[in-house]
């Protein structure tokens, strides 16, 4: 089969290992556009949302068959949904303006395309080679940009451990949730003003939108421009704009009500917390607030595509998986502990990565997992630090890492783990790699290297 965005050959997968775009061509999604009721965006009384705990277990684990792919949202028209603004704000903020200067959606045309590979329910392990001193065992073919908390990131190939300071234009320290978002090729950053680039190619950056802050959308090639009246997350009435990688409005609500808190976007909508805590979805196609499908205890863990991940209490001692509909996909763990912050769902919705807390005697121990939603298997198993972690899949989905502390240690204060498929994680002490305070990474594939990185 042939991917209709980019003509790469790949024999099977839903989405492209080379782009990410669907493989076949996506249902578009019906749109109903109209006058909004002045009564629906008010985020309502959840007082009868029954809990979803209690009856489920690992392996009572429900497979639900989607009648389609993904759901695209197709809009080629839509107008700005008006939510009733909060009293005490006189003049509410407008919606931004994009840049007049687009973006295209590919990274510059020197800049080879991520992630060429097929997908698979078990990636494969990459072709063995002798590695470098304490390095991984297999190739990994990818480069890790780390966010460590200094201008530009620092761009790491786990192959032959070559770091290069890269630059970022539009990168700036502030409040954001997320400070650097992947998308495609692209790096997203920024705080006020919006940016992607290319890594290693800065002339390439591109203003995506003013906002206070950015927050990644199911699809990858979506994204939410969050505008506080304030200035600052949390700060008077506030405009959502759900944008496509050119910058352009996909839908936009002009005027959201001071005390509801976007958090993420989820299929068909974007997931706000109300002033009382409980998360809400802004559902696009009914343009009002709507129940999210887990209860009013529900925490959100992770999206991707067609997929999410909850919690339905604290602690979190289950993972629920819904699909666009919010049909339940699968519930996992059986009394372990788990951190919604620290769940990560694979690029095809297969597979999630999760911290757990595992209880051991009169001690807890900390573990890394990996589970298959469509039967709850547990694939593979690590002990990990009591500590900060973060997380990423590449983006063909063949392999996972994640970085954590290690409490007390000064000769390593850092370990990087792989999981590549099988029951096992490779790890290393990247403290020896000069890889030490990191806020977050994203992977991109060394073979776009020649161009992308220049040599210090």
């Amino acid at each position: 089969m042939s991917c209709h965005e980019c003509g790469f050959e790949q024999d099977r997968g839903r989405y492209c290992g080379r782009c990410g775009a669907p493989v076949a061509e996506a249902k578009a999604q019906a749109t109903s556009v109209g006058p909004s009721d002045p009564e629906a965006l008010v985020p309502p009384v959840a007082t009868s949302i029954p809990s979803r705990r209690g009856p489920r277990t690992a392996a009572g684990v429900l497979v639900v068959s989607l009648a389609f792919a993904v759901v695209v949202l197709v809009v080629s028209v839509w107008p700005d949904r008006q939510l009733p603004a909060d009293p005490a704000v006189e003049d509410p903020a407008e919606a931004p303006v994009a840049d007049d200067e687009t973006l295209a959606a590919d990274p510059p045309s020197d800049q080879a395309s991520p992630g060429v590979g097929e997908e698979s329910d078990e990636p494969e392990a990459t072709e063995a080679v002798a590695p470098p001193p304490d390095g991984f065992q297999q190739r990994t073919d990818t480069v890790l940009l780390f966010d460590d908390g200094t201008e530009g990131a620092l761009a790491v190939d786990l192959d032959t451990w070559e770091r290069t300071r890269v630059e970022l234009p539009g990168q700036r320290a502030g409040d954001q949730p997320f400070r650097l978002w992947q998308m495609g090729g692209w790096v997203v950053v920024g705080w006020q003003e919006i940016w992607a680039v290319a890594p290693g190619q800065p002339e390439s950056a591109r203003q995506l939108g003013q906002a206070t802050v950015f927050l990644p959308h199911a699809e990858p090639d979506a994204l939410w421009l969050i505008d506080y009246e304030g200035g600052r997350v949390g700060t008077g009435a506030s405009t959502w704009t759900l944008i496509d990688p050119s910058g352009n409005d996909i839908a936009a609500v002009s005027s959201a009500p001071a005390g509801l808190l976007p958090v993420r976007g989820v299929p068909g909508g974007l997931v706000v917390s109300s002033p009382g805590g409980t998360l809400l979805i802004y559902d696009l196609e009914q343009d009002r607030l709507v129940a999210n499908p887990i209860g009013e205890s529900a925490r959100l863990g992770d999206v991707t595509r067609d997929r999410v991940v909850w919690c339905d209490d604290d602690p979190c001692e289950q993972l629920l998986v819904t699909d666009a509909e919010g049909s339940d996909l699968a519930a996992l763990g059986a009394g372990e502990t788990f951190e919604p912050s620290q769940v990560w769902l694979s690029p095809d919705g297969d597979r999630i990565a999760a911290g757990v807390r595992v209880r051991v005697g009169d001690g807890v121990d900390f573990r890394l997992r990996v589970y298959r939603i469509e039967d709850g298997e547990l694939l593979a198993e690590t002990r990990s630090e009591l500590s900060l972690l973060f997380g990423g899949w590449t983006l063909d989905g063949r392999q996972f890492f994640s970085w954590s502390h290690v409490p007390n240690a000064t000769s390593s204060p850092a370990v990087l783990r792989r999981w590549s498929g099988g029951e096992d994680f490779e790890e290393v002490a990247v403290g020896e790699h000069g890889i030490r305070d990191v806020f977050g990474f994203v992977a991109f594939p060394s073979t776009a290297r020649d161009g992308v990185y220049p040599d210090p």
